[in-house]
C-alpha cells in the first residue's frame, strides 16, 4: 500500500530494508523504480514489478 506521499516502504521481516519511489519516464512513459538505500537495483526493479502487479 502506497504512503501519504506515493512512496512504498519495503520490509523483510520486522526490518525496513527500501523506501521505494516510482517516477515516470519521460520517453517510454513507463514506471522508474528508485531507492536511496543500498541494495541492488535490480532487487529494486523486481520489487516494483510486483508492485505494479498488485496494484493494477
Amino acid at each position: 500500500m502506497p504512503q501519504a506521499d506515493g512512496t512504498f516502504q519495503i520490509f523483510r521481516g520486522e526490518n525496513k530494508i527500501a523506501t521505494l519511489t516510482p517516477s515516470i519516464d519521460e520517453a517510454t512513459g513507463s514506471i522508474i523504480w528508485e531507492t536511496a538505500e543500498l541494495i541492488s537495483l535490480e532487487y529494486v526493479r523486481q520489487i516494483g514489478e510486483l508492485i505494479e502487479e498488485h496494484e493494477m
